[in-house]
């Protein structure tokens, strides 16, 4: 009927014992925070969402993201549409006030990503197991080209021991911000989803780990205009090309207008 929203319904999942209840549902704090989260974000950004319908609102999936800028945590949070848990580095949680936001806001599993951190991924193995939506960047680290950089193999070593669907997700424009801040104008940042996928079966072994994170990789590149995908752009297939529209015609303006005919 005319006006009817077909949106799915948010998950609801019975709490496994073995994890903190916050880490699949809302609770008022969280709520709270989530609000002014999106007041903060939509006040200093103006953002497009494409292709929300791909992403699942039920049961566990892998989400894994690019990692451009310092906003993409603030921006995913306000955008995503289920509670979520995320990789963060454990340096962030020796500072003050903003490791209580991060644990409020999106769940933060600290990671030491000096060597192997087997702790955070048991809590990420014991999350996705009991259903919830896991957030991670297979960069490990902000791009400082704005590019994609080469993904670790963390999300495909998760993906194939604790949950196969992965959704890919990508923003672009937030590394812009303080080109338009400094004359006071939102910056245009676009957040784009892809449709979930499985990884092919297989014991994870270093090979496999490889193939399968350069799968994931190169899902995140086709959903990135072409100046986004950095280290993948010469393994995108033209048919696999997101299509240009609106979105990237105001980023290449943009970028050129920030850099010139020079990119970072």
């Amino acid at each position: 009927m005319p006006g009817t929203s077909t949106r799915p319904p948010v998950a609801t999942a019975t709490v496994s014992p073995e994890i903190d209840p916050s880490w699949l549902k809302w609770s008022p704090a969280s709520r709270v925070v989530r609000w002014l989260n999106r007041l903060v974000v939509h006040s200093l950004c103006r953002v497009t969402v494409e292709g929300e319908e791909h992403f699942p609102r039920v049961g566990p999936v892998l989400v894994v993201v690019n990692h451009i800028s310092a906003l993409d945590v603030p921006i995913y949070f306000a955008v995503l549409p289920r509670r979520v848990v995320v990789f963060v580095g454990h340096n962030w949680a020796r500072v003050p006030g903003l490791n209580r936001y991060l644990k409020w806001a999106i769940n933060a599993v600290w990671l030491n990503r000096e060597g192997v951190d087997r702790n955070a991924l048991r809590q990420a193995t014991t999350a996705l197991k009991a259903g919830c939506c896991f957030v991670l960047a297979p960069e490990g680290t902000i791009s400082r080209t704005g590019g994609l950089i080469p993904g670790k193999t963390g999300a495909a070593f998760l993906a194939k021991r604790a949950c196969p669907r992965i959704a890919p997700v990508v923003t672009f424009g937030p590394e812009q911000a303080v080109h338009y801040w400094r004359r006071l104008r939102r910056v245009p940042v676009t957040v784009r989803y892809g449709p979930t996928y499985e990884l092919r079966s297989g014991e994870p072994g270093a090979e496999t780990l490889e193939a399968c994170t350069e799968t994931i990789m190169l899902s995140l590149a086709h959903l990135l205009p072409s100046a986004y995908r950095g280290v993948y752009a010469d393994r995108c297939e033209p048919s696999g090309d997101a299509e240009s529209g609106p979105a990237e015609t105001r980023t290449d303006e943009a970028r050129r207008e920030i850099y010139g005919d020079s990119e970072p």
